[in-house]
């Protein structure tokens, strides 16, 4: 026994996170019969299964709904496709979109990148990152009214270290990276 002994030390670590999440806890103590913790979270507060995912050292969710599976891609791969982005995946050519081209995320990918093939209404995507770290319960919190215009994004969470991980909108980043890639194309034939 110390001098800190119930005392509710490490409860602020508790209520500093149900805090930034903006909810509330109390605490309610009665001699003979115990303590009760109440924590009120907010009813737009949603938890997700997903798939935590790493660029750089940038860390993003995948909604693992959308996820089928995921894969190698060699560097060597990437050569012999002549600057086209698929992969072929169980005789099947799969698009992928490369997440740190996408992103403009600084630094040079590892020789062995990592394909979440995802699937977006009836299409196989697949999305290139440098590792896939594992499944992860996610809490989802909104961007706020600063990033209400962000397309790719659907909202983000605060990992267990303090980072903050962007959850991503599958639908989204498919729909913005075909528009990207019209654009790229149609530069092409005019400057031809």
């Amino acid at each position: 026994i110390t001098s800190v002994s119930g005392r509710g030390v490490g409860m602020d670590a508790v209520k500093r996170q149900i805090d930034a999440l903006r909810g509330s806890l109390s605490l309610a103590s009665e001699e003979g019969k115990g303590t009760r913790v109440s924590i009120t979270l907010p009813l737009t507060l949603a938890i997700i299964d997903g798939l935590l995912v790493q660029i750089g050292k940038d860390q993003f969710i995948l909604p693992m709904a959308a996820v089928t599976e995921n894969v190698e891609l060699l560097r060597s791969q990437r050569a012999r496709n002549n600057g086209r982005n698929v992969i072929a995946v169980r005789g099947e050519l799969v698009p992928y979109i490369d997440l740190r081209n996408a992103f403009r995320v600084p630094g040079e990918a590892p020789a062995i990148e990592k394909v979440v093939i995802v699937r977006q209404e009836e299409h196989r995507v697949g999305l290139v990152v440098d590792r896939v770290l594992g499944t992860h319960q996610t809490v989802i919190q909104s961007l706020g009214k600063f990033f209400r215009n962000t397309k790719v994004v659907s909202g983000a969470t605060i990992m267990g270290d303090g980072c903050v991980a962007l959850i991503m909108d599958i639908g989204s980043l498919v729909r913005h990276a075909d528009r990207s890639e019209e654009r790229r194309v149609g530069k092409e034939c005019r400057s031809r």
